[in-house]
């Protein structure tokens, strides 16, 4: 039987899609939590509520850095009463290259930030959060000042709400060419979606 502790893992598996357990342990935990966090993964690991992916090592000795995802029974699981109708995520098993691995979870680092600085700071709340994965299922459509017409997918979408006002963050990535636009009010949003 899985209990509160074993819920909040998996709906961050959910949300964060791939997390290393140090990401876990800051998200859910205290700092020095780290061997209750494993222990908590490597549980649901071995009970088939998620999977377990190694990124390579950079040193010969020592273990390999673990990261986990959520499976199709810790998906069934969540979808039995904690998920919104209608949620819909695509599983199954792959085999993911060292730099996707890595890139995600540089991705989860920002996201978890802004997620511990919501219940750090009362004025600030996250309304919106949206992983790259997610972002890939409904790229954003621009238009160059050229008229050529372009698929974007951002790392990562935030909507933050700061002292009541509605603000947006979201990091672009077109031609190699990063386009942070942040903190600006949704009225604007759209106006800044042309590139040169």
């Amino acid at each position: 039987m899985l209990g509160g502790s074993d819920d909040a893992l998996l709906q961050a598996l959910m949300r964060y899609h791939y997390i290393s357990v140090q990401q876990a342990c800051r998200l859910l935990y205290s700092a020095g939590s780290l061997t209750y966090t494993q222990t908590k993964l490597r549980q649901l690991w071995e009970s088939g509520y998620c999977e377990r992916l190694f990124l390579p090592r950079a040193i010969q000795h020592g273990s390999a850095p673990g990261v986990y995802s959520l499976s199709r029974q810790g998906f069934h699981y969540l979808a039995n009463g904690l998920l919104e109708e209608g949620y819909r995520r695509t599983l199954g098993r792959h085999h993911w290259s060292y730099l996707f691995l890595k890139h995600t979870l540089m991705v989860n680092d920002v996201l978890i930030t802004a997620e511990l600085l919501e219940r750090k700071v009362p004025s600030i709340v996250v309304a919106r959060m949206l992983h790259e994965l997610d972002l890939k299922r409904t790229p954003l459509r621009i238009t160059t000042v050229k008229g050529e017409n372009l698929s974007v997918v951002g790392d990562g979408f935030l909507d933050f709400h700061i002292a009541g006002r509605y603000q947006q963050c979201m990091e672009e990535q077109v031609g190699g060419i990063a386009l942070f636009l942040a903190l600006m009010p949704r009225d604007r949003w759209r106006k800044r979606t042309t590139v040169g």
